[in-house]
């Protein structure tokens, strides 16, 4: 994928791709949205470093929770349930 042309407005920051294959048919065939970039800038993630990060991002997503809730008793701060 190529970056064709890029420009910085109100809205945000719009990006032109060209990919090297037509993907419209899975597009439109999935009525797709919303897409994921990633940006290549040359630096490397190891397995392992990236075994760990997965590993804190779903333990934090697990107990995250339960340590606001704590943060909040410590701090005398009431926590809303539906948060």
């Amino acid at each position: 994928m190529k970056i064709e042309r890029h420009k910085v407005d109100t809205r945000g920051t719009q990006i032109l791709l060209s990919l090297p294959k037509d993907i419209g048919y899975i597009i439109q065939e999935r009525q797709i949205q919303n897409v994921e970039v990633r940006f290549d800038d040359g630096r490397y993630i190891s397995a392992e470093q990236r075994r760990k990060a997965y590993a804190t991002i779903s333990f934090a997503h697990q107990r995250g929770a339960e340590i606001f809730r704590k943060m909040y008793k410590v701090y005398g701060i009431k926590f809303n349930e539906d948060m």
